[in-house]
């Protein structure tokens, strides 16, 4: 209103004048009122503001934000940490003061209670109050596993949620970000069609045992309202391990084994010692071939209704080149006459399917009080959501990645954690493992073998026909093929470790993310990437081991930080191998700690680096007699135990790609998950 009257022209304004005076005089209308209408909310009062560190320093350029009615206005302090602005005089205003190294201020400002228009501001820096959080990386691994971190809800009331979440000392129901590594799993779990596995297993069939979850509030950000989770109660099988039961599926689909020359490598051939007539082909066929020449598993969709093939056929046409997603073990025999075995002995191609797996990052609040996670920083491998990425050396992927930051705004309470879903896919790992005992098979009786009978996948009349028959020589017929195998094919094959080893550890499905860094209460705080070798495993229903943790000194924050486990599932000697992982930047020391009823046997270790003006990669063994060399002789840590190294000893100053190379395996004293 003061507005309007000061735009009046010098007549009216005079004639106004004496209008509202004889008003006055005649005792229609009071001073007071008068006041009042025209100091209405819409006055605008200037305001000085002084913004200030704890000891009466000023802060220049603080950003300083006003939020009322329209747009936020936004000021910077001068030298002298000075701002001003007019706000409405009767309104209530907020103020956001934010300025890198302090923590965020907010207040409100309202001139009608607090009428002084010199305010004065301080700010808290955050090397005083600092807020920390704990991190630690997880990789769950098997059939549901992935599906109870994803959108069922982690209730504590049921026997495997709770057993699962108190192996990663989780006792609070966690907060779950749903992202695109979320919906990954979602959609995959959607288009196999396990979301009715499920289902059925939380009714109470197929053996499992269920309980319904609470629901919880939930944002855009955070897991859905659902329910139910399962506990699974059967022994461990080969076909549970790798994923492929009966009531578990992704790939209802059988593949015929493939003689061209492009096959060879992905071939390994056994024959047992004590068997002449029989034995073993396992073949990893190109995606686009078990396309073309494949079929229908109509045997594993009768055993159950509520397979579905569309994921996995969209996962085929995304990636028509790639081998070793999917397997097959095949079973032949030389003479189609005299064999012996027939359908008792339930002769089937095997399907070799790897585990899925999900890796996550917990974050955990380990103050005494809430904190408020404003941001996330975050850089992304960006797939199709049908796409695979051998994800063996995620250090290597995101070296060139784009980088995005998400504003979140969450409160953490105390002792509570945040899982943040990175990396959903496939880990073929566990088919390596089950086919151990059958790497020093022989294959040279194969090679007299001009033609042998394999296994074939059948159509779905053949399918039928198979159910009907008794006779062994009308069995063999529907379901042996005749293959030419020729001699260079059998002597180029390979062995089956070779095999196993020449495929990817790992395939993710669709993006791959990394955190870089959480804004908490205005204080960024960076977050180390995963080592390559997957970190601490969640496997309950694969009883898998727990394995040493690594730890590195982050010079930097002053602070110990867990990267994870290393000699992951490498439970026995028979798996001992080496493994490189990278420590991150400003790390000056690291440990291996073993924590677990377990030793771990570390046979070789060395600290490799980039040198910084050579650009030349060295390598440092560490000067210990039982580490200098690959040889058996073995540097054991019981539980409690670590070995501590002062990486300054070894590496110069401003070296880069600075990794720990070590071989070793680590052996279980008892199962501490069953």
């Amino acid at each position: 209103m003061l507005n309007f009257f000061n735009n009046l022209s010098s007549p009216v304004k005079v004639f106004l004048g004496f209008f509202l005076a004889g008003l006055i005089f005649a005792g229609l209308l009071s001073v007071d009122y008068l006041t009042s209408f025209i100091t209405s909310s819409d006055t605008l009062v200037k305001v000085e503001l002084l913004v200030q560190t704890e000891d009466n320093q000023p802060i220049q350029d603080a950003k300083i934000q006003f939020i009322s009615r329209g747009s936020p206005t936004t000021k910077y302090t001068t030298v002298n940490g000075y701002a001003e602005i007019k706000i409405p005089f009767r309104e209530s205003v907020e103020i956001n003061i934010t300025k890198e190294g302090y923590e965020t201020f907010v207040d409100i400002i309202n001139l009608e209670v607090d009428p002084d228009t010199n305010k004065k501001f301080k700010l808290k820096s955050l090397n005083s109050s600092s807020k920390t959080i704990d991190y630690q990386y997880y990789t769950s691994q098997n059939e549901f596993i992935p599906l109870i971190l994803s959108s069922l809800r982690p209730d504590l009331n049921i026997p495997i949620i709770q057993q699962v979440l108190e192996h990663i000392h989780i006792d609070k129901i966690p907060l779950i970000a749903r992202n695109d590594v979320f919906e990954n799993i979602e959609r995959f779990k959607v288009e196999s069609n396990n979301q009715r596995t499920i289902q059925k297993a939380i009714d109470g069939k197929y053996g499992f045992e269920a309980s319904d979850a609470e629901q919880i509030d939930s944002s855009s950000f955070f897991i859905p309202n659902e329910t139910g989770v399962v506990e699974y109660s059967s022994t461990n099988k080969l076909s549970n391990r790798l994923g492929d039961n009966c009531y578990f599926s992704y790939a209802p689909l059988l593949g015929s084994f493939q003689t061209a020359d492009d096959n060879i490598k992905y071939t390994a051939l056994i024959q047992y010692d004590n068997a002449d007539e029989y034995g073993n082909i396992i073949q990893y066929p190109k995606l686009l071939d078990l396309a073309k020449y494949g079929k229908k598993d109509y045997g594993r969709l009768n055993c159950s209704d509520n397979l579905g093939d569309v994921w996995i056929r969209k996962i085929i046409n995304n990636n028509q080149d790639v081998r070793g997603f999917l397997g097959f073990d095949y079973h032949f025999i030389f003479d189609l006459q005299n064999h012996r075995l027939g359908c008792q002995d339930s002769w089937e191609i095997t399907r070799i399917a790897p585990s899925p797996y999900l890796k996550f990052i917990d974050i955990i609040n380990n103050n005494q009080e809430a904190i408020r996670i404003e941001s996330i920083n975050y850089e992304s491998i960006n797939k199709s959501p049908y796409q695979l990425t051998v994800a063996d050396q995620r250090s290597v992927l995101f070296k060139s990645s784009s980088g995005f930051t998400k504003e979140i705004n969450i409160l953490l309470q105390p002792a509570n954690h945040f899982l943040i879903p990175i990396e959903f896919g496939f880990n073929t790992q566990p088919v390596k493992e089950a086919y151990q005992l059958y790497a020093d098979m022989e294959k040279s009786k194969l090679l007299k073998a001009e033609e042998i009978y394999v296994r074939k996948p059948l159509s779905k009349v053949e399918s039928e026909k198979e159910n009907k028959v008794t006779d062994l020589n009308q069995f063999n017929k529907i379901n042996m093929s005749p293959v030419n195998i020729s001699e260079d094919f059998i002597n180029g094959a390979n062995s089956l470790t070779d095999l196993f080893n020449s495929i990817p550890k790992r395939f993710a499905v669709g993006m791959i993310l990394n955190v870089k860094s959480l804004k908490i209460n205005g204080q960024t705080i960076n977050i180390a990437p995963p080592s390559d070798e997957p970190t601490v495993y969640i496997s309950t229903l694969l009883e898998g081991g727990s394995c040493p943790y690594l730890v590195v000194y982050d010079a930097q924050q002053k602070s110990w930080l867990e990267l994870g486990t290393i000699l992951s599932a490498r439970k026995n000697k028979s798996l001992q191998q080496e493994e490189l992982h990278h420590l991150g930047n400003n790390v000056s020391k690291i440990k291996i700690e073993e924590r677990e009823p377990e030793i771990t046997y570390i046979d070789a270790l060395s600290i490799v680096y980039t040198e910084p003006n050579t650009e030349e990669v060295q390598a440092v063994v560490y000067p210990t007699p039982e580490l200098q060399k690959v040889d058996e002789d073995y540097f054991l840590l019981h539980q409690g135990e670590a070995l501590e190294i002062d990486l300054e000893k070894f590496v110069p100053p401003n070296a880069f790609d600075v990794m720990l190379k070590i071989n070793g395996y680590y052996q279980a004293l008892q199962t501490s998950l069953s």
